[in-house]
């Protein structure tokens, strides 16, 4: 009987930090002239997405937008729609210096209230989640 032994190497992460933040997003849409007015809202929804994440030092910066959306009824009885992009930016401190970290970043909407000020105005008040991993 032969017995062959094979070594290979085997590539390790190591866990630095795993934590969970929250971003508040407190903004006004103003619907252009040639939109409806609100009658309505039927549905809104807020759907975040990362665009970038950096380590510098202590500090960790999350670059990300935000897409909102809402749904009415017009003065005519129409369903109308309209969508805008909302930046947002987050510092988190993370106690220590991280060298060579591999971040994860995930996004997600879990708070969510939009209410007509008026017939061309909506204020919206959402907040997001951000599970961080590295």
């Amino acid at each position: 009987m032969e017995l062959n032994i094979t070594r290979q190497q085997v590539c390790t992460n190591e866990l630095c930090f795993n934590q969970s933040v929250e971003q508040s997003l407190d903004f006004d849409v103003n619907l252009p002239d040639y939109y409806g007015e609100i009658q309505k809202i039927l549905r809104s929804s807020l759907v975040p997405r990362i665009s970038s994440k950096s380590v510098s030092g202590q500090t960790l910066t999350i670059d990300g937008n935000a897409c909102f959306n809402i749904v009415y009824l017009d003065e005519n009885g129409k369903i109308c729609s309209y969508e805008q992009m909302i930046p947002f930016a987050k510092n988190i401190d993370l106690g220590a210096s991280f060298e060579n970290c591999n971040i994860s970043a995930q996004a997600k909407c879990s708070y969510l209230n939009a209410k007509a000020s008026n017939q061309r105005r909506i204020n919206v008040h959402g907040v997001v989640d951000i599970q961080l991993r590295g």
